[in-house]
């Protein structure tokens, strides 16, 4: 039973916030706060990013689409399921999935299930990740990487995905609960084993 649940902790009061960085791709600000028993928080950091899509891609044969790409916050590559920021005036999720799938793999679906909307780390940020499977993806094209990316699309079966799950080879969290959250829908659809 979805939505059942109700939460009894009380919101902290914002008191002031004052900016720290702000460029175009994040914001940091440190807010002063109340706590519903009256304590005070006076250095709280929030740091706001763009939201971000991610895409669980599933060719016609079942064969999962992974990409492998450096990443600079830890120092080293990782495989992960395509997704990206959004932009400025991005607004709608799904058409940011279709343009990062696209963009990072060359491939495209017709077919597209939204699998939720997720807290990417709801200590530190309001960024949330929207999570996608696509079907039946087909190649279209070539990859329109960035200038500083380099991305390896891998396909491997999604039974073999989740196994790179479990061994830790795969371990980013948004790839690790959006190859998760698939697997469990798909399967309850009856559109893989």
């Amino acid at each position: 039973m979805t939505g059942d649940f109700r939460f009894s902790v009380r919101a902290w009061r914002v008191l002031a916030s004052t900016p720290v960085l702000v460029n175009r791709w994040l914001n940091l600000r440190r807010d002063a706060c109340e706590r519903p028993d009256g304590g005070l928080v006076d250095e709280y950091y929030v740091l706001s990013e763009p939201d971000v899509a991610c895409v669980v891609a599933l060719t016609g044969d079942r064969q999962c689409l992974l990409v492998e790409q450096y990443k600079h916050g830890i120092g080293r590559a990782c495989l992960e399921i395509p997704g990206g920021l959004f932009d400025e005036a991005d607004a709608d999720p799904l058409a940011v999935a279709e343009r990062e799938l696209r963009e990072e793999t060359g491939f495209m679906s017709e077919r597209w299930l939204k699998l939720g909307v997720l807290a990417i780390s709801p200590s530190r940020t309001p960024v949330q990740m929207h999570l996608f499977a696509a079907l039946d993806c087909r190649r279209v094209g070539d990859q329109s990487l960035d200038p500083n990316e380099e991305i390896i699309v891998h396909q491997r079966p999604l039974a073999e995905a989740l196994a790179l799950v479990q061994d830790g080879t795969i371990n980013a969290a948004t790839s690790v609960a959006g190859l998760l959250l698939a697997a469990t829908e798909l399967r309850e659809r009856g559109l893989v084993e």
